[in-house]
């Protein structure tokens, strides 16, 4: 069981990271990115260098993440997990100092921050947590075929869905708006009788 778990959160973090680095080293994403750490972080003059820390150390995430080696997945729960702390401490820092400019962190969205990115960011930690509890367990051992491909594919959806957080988050808890009647229209008509004499 183990070794399935520790295949769909490596799948489930790669996908995270490759769509997260992606979205910013696509043409017209590193602009946006690095604008928004200025706006940020505090440190405005360290945006760029910043930015190009951040993109490669996604980078790095993914490739440790899919290198056939059980050192090479520690080393990338790990980084993902130090990466992910200081993500989130960055945006709880802006919130706390008002800061709602977009973050950018998967490309062209411009929601504003809120405590929703703070509560992917805590789920994605909880899953390279999860991972690196079971790799000594699970490091060394083969599963079954059928079960890999199903941990794998596992795995990337959840990690979709995960890169969707926000989108989801806002799709079940924006009310829907009720309908009020046209301006100068009566609640109700009542159908008369003309031509009937008594």
């Amino acid at each position: 069981m183990a070794v399935y778990s520790l295949v769909a959160i490596r799948a489930a973090l790669g996908v995270v990271f490759a769509l997260a680095a992606t979205s910013k080293i696509r043409p017209g994403g590193l602009a946006p990115f690095r604008a928004a750490l200025g706006a940020l972080v505090p440190a405005t003059r360290a945006a760029a260098p910043l930015a190009v820390l951040v993109i490669a150390t996604e980078c790095a995430v993914v490739t440790l993440l899919a290198w056939p080696s059980p050192s090479a997945t520690a080393a990338g729960l790990a980084l993902a997990a130090c990466a992910l702390v200081a993500f989130t401490t960055a945006i709880a820092t802006a919130l706390r100092h008002g800061k709602t400019a977009p973050c950018r962190c998967f490309g062209a969205s411009a929601r504003p921050l809120s405590h929703t990115q703070l509560g992917r960011n805590s789920l994605l930690l909880a899953l390279a947590g999860t991972g690196l509890a079971v790799w000594p367990s699970a490091s060394n051992k083969a599963g079954g075929s059928a079960g890999m491909w199903i941990a794998l594919a596992t795995g990337v959806l959840l990690g979709a869905a995960l890169t969707a957080f926000d989108d989801l988050t806002e799709l079940f808890t924006t009310p829907t708006p009720v309908r009020q009647p046209p301006t100068g229209t009566t609640a109700s008509h009542q159908p008369t009788k003309q031509g009937l004499r008594p």
